[in-house]
């Protein structure tokens, strides 16, 4: 997996709407984080990707659009809570910020569970 620094910078520049947007390494992708909350992958040759579960995800699908999915090492095929973007938010700032914004409200809902609640208790 991989991303080109180019995109990613047009993808910030995109996203200028949301306020400050930064950007970590990640397994040879770059994700999107808005404070500490990743919202948005650049991955798998420069496919844009929101971090999408439930409604969310069932809303960007019926728009076309398809979740991230690979196979690991052992041949196991793995299910990822990301979905491309819609087309118009490769353009559209606009578009970009509104998808945006419903990826972090959709992840700010979904409760931690398991190790990630201890965390967040802690």
């Amino acid at each position: 997996m991989s991303y080109t620094p180019s995109v990613a910078d047009e993808l910030l520049g995109l996203m200028q709407g949301l306020g400050k947007v930064t950007t970590k390494k990640m397994f040879g992708a770059l994700g999107f984080y808005q404070g500490a909350t990743i919202f948005a992958c650049l991955f798998d040759g420069d496919v844009f990707y929101l971090k999408a579960t439930d409604t969310l995800a069932d809303e960007l699908k019926a728009l076309g659009s398809t979740p991230f999915i690979y196979h690991s090492k052992n041949g196991k095929t793995v299910n990822m809570p990301y979905v491309t973007a819609p087309a118009a938010c490769m353009d559209d700032a606009d578009e970009m910020v509104l998808w945006c914004k419903k990826a972090l409200q959709a992840t700010a809902e979904k409760a931690p569970t398991g190790k990630s609640a201890k965390k967040a208790k802690a």
